[in-house]
């Protein structure tokens, strides 16, 4: 009887354990080499992109992140960005006047974290791109590298 007990003892704490290390946040950092670019017109510029936060993963499997970006150096967003297939993907929004609501960005990050693709809509009204056409891709150090970036992570631009 007190065997029984003592394994049974034993396989909670065991459970608990495994469920605590499994769901607990993990912290993360990341700067990227980016581009801001225009997939219109072909202008690009370099940029920094910093993504800081917590992963945390959800059972079955479905991870989330919650973090700020920080994008051209003075653009500050609180981002929740969700599993997605092979992918985390965030869109931004803010309540306009109307109370309607208003997409101010979209995230797009792989799920390792290596690569990111955004689009933000105050840098499209800093360098004055026209139609969202204006994209941050990284890590990227030409044109070419941020479309390579764009098209792993979502398939175009």
């Amino acid at each position: 009887m007190n065997t029984k007990r003592l394994a049974a003892i034993i396989a909670v704490v065991a459970v608990l354990t495994l469920a605590y290390v499994w769901l607990r946040p993990q912290s993360f950092e990341r700067e990227f080499s980016s581009m801001i670019y225009s997939a219109d017109t072909g202008e690009a510029k370099s940029t920094l992109l910093a993504l800081k936060g917590q992963i945390y993963r959800g059972i079955p499997g479905d991870r989330k992140m919650t973090g700020t970006l920080q994008a051209d150096g003075d653009i500050h967003y609180e981002v929740t960005l969700r599993e997605r297939g092979g992918y985390y993907l965030g869109v931004m929004s803010e309540v306009t006047g109307g109370g309607s609501k208003q997409t101010t960005g979209i995230v797009t990050a792989s799920l390792a974290l290596d690569k990111i693709w955004v689009m933000l809509n105050d840098v499209n009204e800093r360098y004055d791109l026209k139609d969202q056409e204006g994209f941050i891709a990284g890590p990227a150090h030409t044109l070419e590298e941020a479309k390579q970036v764009a098209k792993e992570i979502i398939g175009s631009k």
